[in-house]
C-alpha cells in the first residue's frame, strides 16, 4: 500500500466517523466523481477507509453505558451548537448532538425490546434466525437496503443482544447482510451520474459482496475465533459482552476486506473498468454546463467550487472568442462569415453565464452565512462581467468590423501592427485573470493591476502615433481613423472588465476568510 493509498484510507475513516455513515461518504464520492473531481483510482482507498470508519459507531453502540448517558450527550451537543454562532465549537456540538440522538434511539430500542424475551413467538423467530444463517443474511441485506444504514441495522442487533434476544453467533450473518445492504444507497446515488460515479458504486458493492460470500461458509469458525479472543480479554479482567463481540466482528470483517483489497487495487480497478467501460459517444451532446451539479446545492461550499469551475470554463470560451476577434478585421477574410462565427461563440458564453447565475441564485439565502452570501454575489457579478466581454466582442467590435468591410477601409501597416500588439497585451491580461480564478493569489491581482497600467499607457501612446500619421497626410490612416480609435477603446474596455473580475474575486469576503 503506497503513501497515497494510506492517506486515502485514513481520510475515508475519519470522514465517515464524522459523518456517522459510510453510505454518506460513498455517495459524496460518487457525487464528486459525477462532477469529474474524482476517479475510481483515487476513491478506492477512501471507500475501504469508510467501511472501517463506520464500525466506530457500532463499537460505541456496544458500550451500554454510553447509551444510558445519551440524554447528557444530547444536552451538551445542543448547548455547544446554540452557544457558538459559528466555528469549530458549533461543528463539535453538531457532531455530539448527532451521536447523542443515535445513542438515545438505541437505548429506547433496548428498553422496549427487553420484555420480548419472555414471548414464545419472538423466541421462536430468533431460534429460526439462529438455525438459518443464509435466511438471516438475506433478510438483513434487504432490511438495510430499505433503511439505507448499516449502522442502524447493527445498532438494532446490539440492542437486541442487550435484551438477551439474540446471541453473537446468530448476529454474525446479520452483520454481513448489513454490510452488503448498505451498498444499495451507493447504487441509487450513482443513478444519473457519469461513468466514474457508477464505477465507484460497483466497486463498493463488489468489495462488500465478495467479502460476505467468502465469510458466509466460515461463520462457525469466525464465531469461535472472536469468542476465543474475547475469553482472553475476559481472563485479564476485561469482560467482553455479546454486544462487544458483534461490534468486533463488524470491525474485523471490514478490516480484513481492506487488508485483502488494498494491495489488489490496480487489478481490481482495472476489472471494474472492464465491467463498466466508457459509453460510446455516437451523438454529440447539446451544449450545456459541465460542472453545475444540482446535488451540490445543499452544500454551499461545494456549489461555489463547482460554479468557479464553470466560470473558469466560460472564461476560456471568452478568451477563445477574444483571440479570434482580430480575424474580423483582416483584409483577406470573409468578414460576414467571421462575424457570424463570433456571434455563435458568444451565444455559448451566454448559455453558460445564464446557467451559472441561475444555479447560484437557487442557493437559499436563509442557509448562507454572510461570507457565503458575499461569495454568491461576487460569482454572479463575475458571470455578468464575462458576458459583457462577450458582448463587447460580438456586438461592438463586430459592428466596427462590418463598417470597415462595407466601406472598403484598410488599416495602414503601422496601424494594424499597433492593433495586433495591443490585442496581444490584452490576451496576456486574459490569461492572468483566468489564473486568478483558478488559483487565487494577491500577487496575481497585483500583476493584473500593473498590466492595466501598461494597457492604458500603450493605448495613449498608440493614439498619439495615430494622430501623427493623420497629420502626415497618410490616406489609409485618415480613412480608418474613427474605426482604429474605437477598436483600441473596445480592446481597452475588455481589459477593464478583466481587471474588475480579478479584483472583485480576490476581495470577496468568503475568499478573504479562507486565505
Amino acid at each position: 500500500m503506497g503513501r497515497s493509498g494510506i492517506r486515502a484510507f485514513v481520510l475515508g475513516t475519519i470522514v465517515t466517523v464524522l459523518l456517522q455513515s459510510s453510505s454518506a461518504t460513498t455517495v459524496l464520492l460518487i457525487t464528486l466523481a459525477g462532477a469529474k473531481l474524482l476517479e475510481l483510482d483515487q476513491a478506492f482507498g477512501i471507500i475501504l477507509g469508510a467501511d472501517v470508519g463506520t464500525t466506530f459507531i457500532a463499537i460505541l453502540f456496544s458500550v451500554r453505558k454510553i447509551a444510558e448517558y445519551s440524554l447528557l450527550i444530547i444536552a451538551i451537543g445542543f448547548i455547544l451548537n446554540v452557544a457558538a454562532k459559528r466555528g469549530k465549537i458549533k461543528h463539535y456540538g453538531s457532531i455530539l448532538l448527532g451521536f447523542g440522538i443515535i445513542f438515545f434511539g438505541m437505548h429506547l430500542i433496548s428498553m422496549s425490546t427487553a420484555p420480548l424475551k419472555d414471548s414464545v413467538g419472538v423466541v421462536s423467530v430468533f431460534r429460526y434466525v439462529s438455525n438459518h444463517p443464509l435466511a438471516s443474511f438475506i433478510i438483513s441485506t434487504l432490511f438495510t437496503a430499505v433503511i439505507h444504514a448499516s449502522a442502524a441495522t447493527i445498532g438494532m442487533v446490539i440492542s437486541l443482544s442487550f435484551a438477551g434476544l439474540i446471541t453473537f453467533e446468530a448476529a454474525l450473518p446479520i452483520v454481513l447482510g448489513a454490510n452488503v445492504g448498505t451498498c444499495v444507497t451507493a447504487i441509487l446515488g450513482s443513478i444519473g451520474t457519469g461513468t466514474e460515479g457508477k464505477r465507484i458504486a460497483i466497486a463498493h458493492t463488489l468489495v462488500k459482496l465478495v467479502g460476505a460470500i467468502v465469510a458466509l461458509p466460515f461463520l462457525s469458525e469466525i464465531a469461535r475465533s472472536v469468542s476465543s479472543v474475547a475469553s482472553i480479554f475476559s481472563g485479564s479482567g476485561l469482560d467482553v459482552t455479546e454486544s462487544g463481540k458483534i461490534a468486533a466482528s463488524h470491525l474485523l470483517f471490514n478490516v480484513a476486506v481492506a487488508a485483502v483489497f488494498m494491495p489488489l487495487k490496480k487489478p481490481f480497478v482495472a476489472l471494474v473498468k472492464k465491467l463498466y467501460p466508457e459509453p460510446r459517444r455516437d451523438e454529440e451532446k447539446p451544449f450545456a454546463p459541465r460542472y453545475l451539479d444540482e446535488r451540490f446545492l445543499s452544500t454551499p461550499l461545494l456549489a461555489f467550487a463547482q460554479a468557479r469551475r464553470e466560470l473558469i470554463r466560460v472564461a476560456g470560451y471568452a478568451l477563445d472568442l477574444f483571440i479570434s476577434s482580430l480575424e474580423m478585421f483582416g483584409d483577406s477574410e470573409d468578414v460576414p462569415l467571421c462575424v457570424q462565427e463570433i456571434k455563435k461563440k458568444d451565444d455559448k458564453i451566454d448559455v453558460l453565464n445564464r446557467a451559472i447565475r441561475f444555479y447560484l441564485s437557487r442557493l437559499s439565502q436563509e442557509e448562507l452565512t454572510p461570507e457565503q452570501a458575499g461569495e454568491q454575489f461576487v460569482l454572479i457579478n463575475i458571470a455578468g462581467n464575462i458576458e459583457e466581454i462577450g458582448d463587447i466582442v460580438s456586438r461592438d467590435l463586430a459592428s466596427l468590423a462590418m463598417d470597415k468591410w462595407e466601406q472598403g477601409i484598410h488599416f495602414s501597416e503601422e496601424g494594424w501592427k499597433e492593433i495586433t500588439d495591443f490585442h496581444s497585451l490584452v490576451v496576456d491580461g486574459f490569461n492572468l485573470t483566468i489564473s486568478a480564478l483558478a488559483s487565487p493569489h494577491p500577487d496575481i491581482v497585483r500583476e493584473i493591476q500593473n498590466h492595466q497600467q501598461k494597457v492604458y499607457l500603450l493605448e495613449q501612446e498608440y493614439k498619439k502615433t495615430h494622430i501623427k500619421r493623420i497629420h502626415s497626410g497618410m490616406s489609409e490612416t485618415m480613412r480608418s481613423s474613427a474605426i482604429h480609435w474605437d477598436v483600441l477603446n473596445n480592446l481597452r474596455r475588455v481589459h477593464g472588465q478583466l481587471t474588475y473580475i480579478a479584483k472583485t474575486f480576490m476581495e470577496s469576503p468568503f475568499l478573504k476568510g479562507n486565505q
